[in-house]
């Protein structure tokens, strides 16, 4: 490449990496990845420099004019968005077991778009949905479809939970897979409930079933929605459940589940890598143990979960 074309480069781009192209790798797939990768950080561009064979530099230009806003700024997501939305279109072909998917992130960032240039102040997870389903989601006694919570990428899920304290958000084909695990006649105790809605939407499908919700704090309680105030220790003691359920255990619960003497079945709900379910032992996750009980995941609620990432795992431990 000539002098004058690589100081041009070097002016308001930044030099991120240098790749070597494979038989299976082209410049179109680097220039997408890397702008799929780095377009939330302000990079519109990309070019590239060669120095050998099948060897580039890579670089990144960012826009002068959105390098000291913040990423929430209307104007910083009016002009990001537009890249973001055709970079993934191709997608739909390279993906097609994804179709789907990537269709209800295209429609919410379009819908984000015209948001963000009119200057609504909503939240991230609500500024790309249409206005009837945002304002269904923010009642926190309606209970959604799996399909109308998929239209709220992952990314944007985290925003619902900062917002509601709610790890999951609970959905209607969710809810039915575990209602089913539980069963009828049963006495079902939730600790670390939060906002209690997990056992508010369980009631309403198992009302022959005793279900009560309890937290140690009730600073996320919804109006309505029944919830005790109430060590887990004091709980177990008290109700004597026969499944112990919990979303999103914390150290907590693996410190209290030990004065579990009755329950034969507990249901643990969170991410499938790390905390709170599970370690890395030497290479591998395994899911943390619970003393006198075997377990599994529950793949028929798997498939269903709407979690805040695509690591969203249910697990049953029963006693062995």
């Amino acid at each position: 490449m000539a002098n004058n074309t690589r100081n041009k480069i070097n002016r308001g781009w930044h030099f991120i990496a240098q790749v070597d192209l494979g038989d299976l790798l082209t410049l179109a797939d680097v220039r997408n990845t890397y702008l799929q990768n780095y377009i939330d950080k302000g990079f519109t561009d990309v070019k590239f420099e060669t120095v050998g064979q099948n060897k580039y530099k890579v670089y990144l230009k960012k826009t002068r004019s959105l390098s000291n806003l913040d990423k929430k700024s209307p104007i910083f997501q009016a002009a990001i968005l537009p890249i973001k939305i055709k970079l993934l279109k191709p997608q739909i072909k390279e993906f097609p077991d994804k179709k789907k998917e990537i269709n209800n992130e295209i429609v919410f960032w379009q819908i984000a778009l015209k948001n963000y240039q009119q200057k609504r102040k909503l939240s991230e997870w609500e500024m790309g949905l249409p206005d009837e389903l945002r304002l269904k989601l923010r009642n926190r006694k309606y209970l959604p479809s799996q399909a109308e919570v998929n239209r709220i990428p992952y990314k944007q899920r985290e925003s619902y939970q900062e917002e509601f304290f709610d790890y999951e958000i609970w959905n209607r084909e969710y809810i039915n897979a575990l209602a089913k695990q539980i069963g009828h006649d049963k006495v079902v105790l939730e600790v670390g409930a939060g906002s209690g809605r997990l056992s508010y939407f369980l009631r309403k499908k198992l009302p022959n079933n005793q279900i009560t919700a309890i937290d140690i704090s009730l600073k996320n309680k919804v109006s309505g929605i029944p919830l005790v105030k109430m060590s887990m220790k004091q709980a177990l003691q008290k109700y004597s459940p026969d499944i112990i359920l919990c979303s999103w255990p914390d150290e907590f619960f693996w410190k209290e589940i030990k004065y579990n003497t009755s329950a034969r079945k507990i249901i643990l709900i969170g991410d499938s890598e790390d905390t709170p379910l599970a370690k890395e032992v030497k290479g591998e996750w395994q899911w943390l143990p619970i003393k006198g009980f075997k377990v599994k995941e529950f793949l028929a609620a798997k498939k269903v979960q709407t979690s805040r990432d695509s690591l969203g795992t249910t697990l049953i431990y029963t006693n062995r």
